[in-house]
């Protein structure tokens, strides 16, 4: 079986590897260092080794670097890591998300109990929001891929290996848009904007972001090989 390159250094596909080892170094060889705020580090909170402890009460987050925006906010991506949604409706991963009561911008990743919600605001009038409706683990770790494709929208949650659900995001075609007012950059584990900044009590190991859209035979594989503790970004044969 051919599981392709790995996720780690050289890594030509992927724009981001937070391992959560101690702390938030991007392990890619993009040099997209986190900045830490409020977190803890530790066996207990890691599903490989260490991982990353976001108290609400301690306004944990982690700040990633505006590079990422590419793919992010611009291109087609996937998203994924091992989280441990110990309150309700963690925000994972944000940007900006806002309305000033005219324009919506901003992207975020939330989970729930029941769904895996995108939001990906364009400056328009209009509030474009996915809600991917699935079973979503609570109190224990579970593996959470989202993949995102701009030339048409395809949007897919898979958890723990499997597709839990997809649809398609409205105007794809243009990039995130976020307002200078309230744009505090990107972020894991909270939602901050200046304005009503929310934080939640979860856990996050093996975090990565790819600049291509993983298939559910490259999530599968991954998912099978991570539980054997192998770090393989999976090709699609």
């Amino acid at each position: 079986m051919n599981l392709g390159e790995y996720l780690g250094a050289g890594a030509g596909i992927t724009k981001g590897l937070w391992r959560l080892n101690g702390n938030s170094n991007d392990a890619s060889g993009n040099g997209y260092n986190g900045t830490d705020t409020g977190i803890a580090y530790g066996l207990a909170h890691g599903r490989f080794g260490q991982g990353a402890s976001f108290v609400q009460a301690s306004s944990s987050n982690i700040a990633l670097p505006s590079s990422i925006d590419t793919p992010l906010a611009n291109g087609s991506f996937t998203f994924g890591g091992w989280f441990n949604q110990q309150v309700n409706s963690p925000v994972v991963l944000s940007r900006g998300v806002v309305y000033t009561g005219s324009n919506y911008y901003g992207l975020s990743i939330t989970l729930s109990g029941s769904s895996v919600i995108f939001v990906r605001n364009i400056n328009t009038t209009t509030a474009y929001q996915l809600t991917l409706s699935c079973t979503v683990p609570a109190s224990v770790f579970f593996f959470l891929v989202l993949t995102f494709d701009k030339s048409n929208g395809d949007t897919k949650a898979y958890v723990n290996g499997t597709l839990g659900a997809s649809g398609t995001m409205s105007s794809y075609a243009s990039n995130v848009a976020y307002h200078a007012s309230f744009d505090t950059g990107w972020h894991l584990g909270a939602l901050m904007r200046n304005l009503s900044d929310a934080f939640y009590t979860h856990k996050e190991d093996e975090v990565f972001l790819e600049n291509v859209i993983w298939s559910p035979t490259m999530v599968q594989k991954y998912y099978t090989r991570a539980l054997g503790r192998g770090v393989f970004a999976p090709s699609s044969s």
